[in-house]
């Protein structure tokens, strides 16, 4: 779908490290399907990469809105609560 190849896209920018480019594409999965809630997991982990945490716990909330009951549940909860989480689970593949 265009929803996916979007995300697609936006993890490519994040894993090249452009994450400008990686929060247009998950806005855009976003503009495709607000409750896409991997496209808010991860675009809070990359605006929270990019020092924009005030815009990050809107997304990490969305998240947790949408899949509370997921194990990445607890990586999003850790991130508002100030916690970080480690690079390696921030880093996963959702």
């Amino acid at each position: 779908t265009c929803t996916q190849a979007a995300f697609n896209l936006g993890s490519l920018g994040e894993d090249l490290g452009d994450f400008p480019t990686a929060v247009n594409w998950y806005r855009r999965a976003l503009e495709m399907d607000p409750d896409y809630a991997d496209a808010h997991f991860n675009l809070a982990g990359v605006l929270g990469k990019m020092g924009r945490s005030a815009a990050a716990a809107v997304h990490w909330r969305r998240y947790l809105e949408l899949d509370l009951g997921s194990p990445w549940s607890q990586i999003a909860r850790s991130h508002l609560e100030g916690g970080g989480a480690a690079d390696d689970e921030e880093d996963a593949d959702r």
